[in-house]
């Protein structure tokens, strides 16, 4: 979980490798996981994934 009591969020990823890679997320979250922003912050999650 990633959290904030009030400012804003941002994650960023980038997933790597190519061809027989495997998980070339550029984020995930997993199963039950959040991003969350308090009061009014904002969230912002950018992901550029790898060459499946």
């Amino acid at each position: 979980m990633i959290t904030s009591s009030g400012g804003n969020v941002s994650v960023t990823g980038t997933g790597g490798g190519s061809g027989a890679s495997v998980g070339n997320y550029g984020v995930y979250v997993l199963n039950d996981g959040q991003i969350l922003a308090g009061g009014s912050g904002a969230v912002t999650v950018i992901g550029q994934g790898g060459t499946p």
